[in-house]
């Protein structure tokens, strides 16, 4: 069953990517349980994932190369690309981008959150705040990111 009042609700707090940025909502399905958006523009897709059996959206900040937007690669496939010394990660989770920021724990932002419209409100507040260099695109903070990221990914391998 469709639920329009958390679609509206999600395009009223990210507004600012399709008022501003000029991003286009590509997709948008909001189920009783789930709620899933695609905000495209020329060069950045943003993919905002949020299963209601977990009180904190997942958001995917990637750099298109022309192609359709999708969920990212499991942790265990980036292992194996980082073997190679030339792959650079396009695609980062706004939980990633505050750790890689702020040393801080995503869901610690949502200690307080009660309601589904309290959740997006909140992570719209973050990607205003912590991630508008990843929806610009900004070349410098993705290779930034991406060269933290191999190291916490390659951590612990032998």
């Amino acid at each position: 069953m469709k639920n329009k009042e958390n679609i509206k609700t999600l395009k009223g707090y990210f507004n600012f990517l399709t008022d501003v940025l000029d991003f286009k909502i590509q997709d948008i399905e909001s189920y009783n349980y789930a709620l899933y958006a695609k905000f495209i523009s020329n060069s950045i897709g943003i993919y905002f994932i949020y299963e209601f059996r977990d009180f904190v959206p997942l958001i995917q900040f990637t750099k298109l190369n022309g192609s359709d937007l999708k969920e990212r690669q499991g942790l265990y496939t980036i292992r194996e690309l980082y073997k190679d010394e030339n792959f650079i990660l396009q695609s980062f989770y706004l939980d990633e981008i505050l750790l890689f920021k702020e040393q801080k724990d995503y869901r610690s932002y949502f200690e307080n959150v009660t309601t589904i419209e309290d959740a997006i409100k909140k992570s719209s507040e973050l990607v205003e705040i912590y991630a508008m260099d990843y929806v610009r695109g900004y070349e410098k903070t993705y290779i930034e990111t991406d060269k933290w990221y191999r190291k916490q990914v390659l951590k612990n391998v032998d």
